[in-house]
């Protein structure tokens, strides 16, 4: 039977390493898309606008990044400025706004989506089969736990 209690030497060194990749990945992701002009959390936006499919409230998507509402109507006039997003005012309530994704968001997300692809093709070609089915295993497993809520 596997040994489920982590140290936590183990667990820090974990930790770390995801830390270390975490920022590798950001410079990467940040290098291939300069030329779409968008930063982090622009593009994270335009990736919950695409997944919900549906106009989003601005209180929502602050909830969703965990920052402030004049933070993501900071973020909003950015992207809307380039023309990613539209504004909606509420019928119901004018003091609502929602968001929704253009045609030119749309394409944007579309093109985030393929050099995303290009990242982990050109990084999984350096791992073996079996290597890769681990790392498929793992971030499902890791995807389960989250779904379920790690338990602190």
């Amino acid at each position: 039977m596997a040994d489920h209690n982590v140290p936590k030497k183990e667990a820090l060194e974990i930790l770390g390493i995801i830390k270390k990749l975490h920022v590798l990945l950001s410079k990467e992701h940040t290098k291939r898309f300069k030329d779409q002009e968008l930063t982090m959390p622009q593009m994270i936006i335009l990736h919950f606008l695409i997944s919900e499919e549906q106009p989003i409230r601005m209180s929502t998507i602050a909830k969703h990044l965990e920052v402030t509402c004049p933070a993501v109507t900071h973020m909003i006039d950015a992207l809307e400025k380039k023309k990613c997003v539209k504004r909606e005012q509420s019928k119901a309530d004018r003091r609502v706004i929602f968001i929704t994704l253009s045609d030119k968001g749309r394409m944007m997300v579309s093109i985030m989506q393929t050099l995303v692809g290009q990242i982990i093709e050109q990084t999984l070609e350096n791992f073996s089969l079996d290597d890769r089915t681990v790392i498929r295993r793992f971030y499902e497993t890791l995807s389960t736990l989250s779904e379920k809520g790690l338990k602190a």
